[in-house]
C-alpha cells in the first residue's frame, strides 16, 4: 500500500513540475470545495463513515477534546481508491460503485476549514495532510524547477497556493483507534473549538433513520457523552439516545416507507434513486426540512421525515433547479407521498388529519413550490384519495360527498346519521381547513337537510348536547326566517317540542296562570334555559334570549 501511495505522490509531483496552472487550479478548486461544505463537516464525516460501514457492526466513535477531533468507524478499511479520491477531486470511486444520486466524494475537503492537519489511518497505512507539509512539497518542486515561482506568482496572490490534500505525508506509526477499521484524526484550530462543539452537539441523529449502514454512534465531546443506537425490524426503526452522564434514555419509533427506482441523467445514463418517508405514529417528531441522507436547508414541513437522493448544489443544502434528475424525481416523490398517506390512513388506529398533513403543508421551500410545483402536484393527487377523516372514524374521499364545518359539530353529531361529516381541523391547522373548504369546495349541510337529519334522531341527544347544537347552529346558519329549524328545545315537562308550537320561557311562580288546553303554547325547560343563558353568554335577560333563539320559535 505504501508503495502505491508513494507512486501517486510522484505522479502528482511530475504533474506539478510540468505545469504551474495545475498547481494553482488544484489549490483554487480545493478552497472552493472546502467553503462550499462549510457548516456540514460532521455530516460529511458521518457520510464517509456510513459508506465504509456496510456489512459491519456499523459503529462510529466521535471524540473531541477541544483540539483533536477523531472520527472512527468499523467496516471496510479506507482503501487505496479512497486515497486517490482525496488526491484527485471529482474522481471518487463512489461515483461508479455507489451509483447513487448526489454521491460526489467531495465533502471530505470541508474539514480543511477546521484542521491544521488531517490524519487518515487504516489497517494498512497512516497518512497525514497539512498545510505545512504541502508548503514543503511545493518548496521541493520550486528547488527542482525555480522558474515555476514566477509563473505561480503570476497566477495567484497567495504565498503557497498548493492544495493540501494533494500532498500526503506517509507516517510509519499507526494512528488507528483500536477496535475500528478507519480513523480520521484532525488537529483543529483552537479558536474554532466552540464552533466544532456546537456542530457536534446539534446532531440529533434522526439522520440515522436514513443512513443504511450505521447502527451505533458514540460521541465524547468535552462534558458531552451520548450513545445513539438504531434497531431495525422490517419497516420499523427505533432510535435510542442514551445520555451517558445522566443515564437518561430517549426513544423514537419510526415507520419507514421506501421506494427505489431508476431515472435518466443529463447524459441519458441510468441513475438509481431512493425515497424514504419516516413517519412517527406518536406525532412527537415533525419534519421541517428535506433530507438527502442528512438535513438540507430546503424547507419542507410535514409530520414525517422525507429523504430523497436529489441532485444538490455544491453546498449540499439546496436543490439544483435545472437538474434533469430532479425534474423527474419531484413528480415521483409526489406520487410516493400520496401512497404513503393512503397507507397511513389504512394502518393507523386513530382517524385524524395526519395522512392529509403528509400531503398538504403551509411550509414549503420556494424552489419546491414554484419551480418544481410540488405543492400543486400533491394537492391535485390528493383530491380523490380516501384520506379525509369522518366523525365516525372512517376515511372517505371528495367523491363521497363529505361535509365540513370549522365549528365543532364533530364533537356532538351522531356519526351514524352524519356519516360523511368530517372532523374539525385543529385551530393551528388553518392550511388544512382552507384546503378542504376552498380547494376541495366542501361545505356544511344546507339548512333543510341538516334539520331533517337532526329532527329525525333528536332523541339521541342529551340536554347538554342540544344546547351545544343550538349554539353551533346559531353561528353556522345565522338568523333564519325559514320553516325549517332543528327541534332541539325541551319543554317544562321534559318532552321534545316537535311541532310548531310557540315556546316561552317558564314564568315566575307569581306569573303562573292556567291556560286552556286549546292554547298552543309550551314553556321552555328551566334547566335548558339556564344552560342556554350560559352557553350563549346572555346576561339573564329573557328578551335577549328570545331574540337570539327566535328561529327555534322561542318567544
Amino acid at each position: 500500500m505504501y508503495k502505491q501511495i508513494q507512486g501517486e505522490i510522484e505522479k502528482i509531483r511530475r504533474k506539478y513540475i510540468d505545469s504551474a496552472e495545475e498547481i494553482v487550479s488544484g489549490y483554487n478548486r480545493e478552497c472552493t470545495l472546502s467553503k462550499d461544505y462549510e457548516g456540514r463537516q460532521m455530516f460529511e464525516l458521518l457520510q464517509n463513515a456510513d459508506d465504509e460501514s456496510a456489512g459491519s457492526s456499523g459503529k462510529v466513535l466521535i471524540t473531541f477534546d477541544g483540539k483533536t477531533l477523531s472520527v472512527s468507524n468499523t467496516g471496510e478499511p479506507f482503501s487505496f481508491r479512497g486515497i486517490k479520491s482525496l488526491l484527485y477531486p471529482n474522481a471518487s470511486p463512489k461515483r461508479i460503485h455507489a451509483n447513487k444520486i448526489g454521491c460526489k466524494g467531495l465533502g471530505f475537503r470541508s474539514i480543511l476549514t477546521w484542521a491544521t492537519s488531517v490524519t487518515v489511518a487504516s489497517e494498512d497505512f497512516t497518512i497525514q495532510f497539512s498545510k505545512e507539509y504541502a508548503q514543503e512539497f511545493l518548496e521541493s518542486i520550486l528547488q527542482e524547477k525555480p522558474e515555476l515561482r514566477l509563473e505561480i506568482q503570476a497566477l495567484s496572490l497567495d504565498s503557497w497556493p498548493i492544495a493540501t490534500l494533494t500532498c500526503p505525508h506517509i507516517l510509519e506509526e499507526s494512528a488507528l483507534v483500536e477496535g475500528y477499521s478507519t480513523s480520521i484524526i484532525m488537529e483543529c484550530h483552537e479558536d474554532l473549538a466552540d464552533t466544532i462543539i456546537k456542530q457536534i452537539e446539534s446532531l440529533e441523529f434522526e439522520e440515522l433513520v436514513f443512513l443504511p449502514n450505521l447502527k451505533q454512534i458514540e460521541i465524547q465531546c468535552m462534558d458531552y457523552h451520548k450513545n445513539f443506537f438504531k434497531v431495525s425490524e422490517g419497516t420499523e426503526v427505533i432510535i435510542e439516545t442514551v445520555d451517558v452522564n445522566s443515564g437518561k434514555t430517549d426513544c423514537a419509533s419510526w415507520k419507514l416507507f421506501r421506494q427505489t427506482g431508476i431515472v435518466k441523467d443529463e447524459n441519458d445514463n441510468d441513475k438509481d434513486y431512493e425515497f424514504i418517508v419516516a413517519y412517527d405514529p406518536s406525532g412527537e417528531h415533525q419534519g421541517e426540512v428535506l433530507y438527502s441522507y442528512f438535513k438540507t436547508d430546503v424547507k419542507l414541513g410535514f409530520p414525517a421525515l422525507i429523504h430523497g437522493t436529489f441532485e444538490l448544489n455544491s453546498d449540499r443544502n439546496s436543490l439544483q433547479k435545472n437538474s434533469r434528475i430532479n425534474q423527474q424525481l419531484i413528480p415521483l416523490l409526489a406520487d410516493f407521498m400520496v401512497q404513503c398517506a393512503v397507507a397511513i390512513s389504512e394502518d393507523q388506529q386513530v382517524c385524524n388529519y395526519a395522512p392529509l398533513k403528509l400531503i398538504i403543508t403551509s411550509k414549503m421551500d420556494y424552489v419546491l413550490q414554484n419551480v418544481f410545483k410540488l405543492d400543486s402536484l400533491l394537492r391535485e393527487k390528493a383530491r380523490e384519495q380516501r384520506i379525509l377523516p369522518t366523525i365516525g372514524n372512517q376515511y372517505i374521499s371528495v367523491n363521497d360527498n363529505p361535509k365540513y364545518s370549522s365549528r365543532e359539530f364533530d364533537k356532538v353529531l351522531n356519526p351514524e346519521i352524519f356519516s360523511t361529516m368530517l372532523k374539525c381541523a385543529e385551530y393551528e391547522d388553518d392550511f388544512i381547513k382552507n384546503y378542504i373548504q376552498d380547494e376541495l369546495d366542501i361545505d356544511f349541510y344546507d339548512c333543510e337537510e341538516f334539520c331533517q337529519l337532526i329532527n329525525g334522531t333528536v332523541d339521541d341527544y342529551s340536554t347538554v348536547q342540544r344546547v351545544e347544537l343550538i349554539y353551533l347552529c346559531k353561528y353556522e346558519f345565522g338568523f333564519r326566517g325559514s320553516s325549517y329549524y332543528p327541534h332541539l328545545l325541551i319543554d317544562s315537562n321534559g318532552n321534545n317540542i316537535l311541532d310548531n308550537s310557540k315556546v316561552y320561557p317558564l314564568p315566575n311562580e307569581e306569573q303562573v296562570i292556567d291556560l286552556p288546553k286549546w292554547v298552543d303554547i309550551r314553556f321552555l325547560n328551566p334547566e335548558m334555559e339556564k344552560m342556554l343563558f350560559e352557553r350563549l353568554s346572555i346576561n339573564n335577560t329573557r328578551r335577549e334570549l328570545a331574540n337570539a333563539l327566535s328561529w327555534f320559535n322561542l318567544e
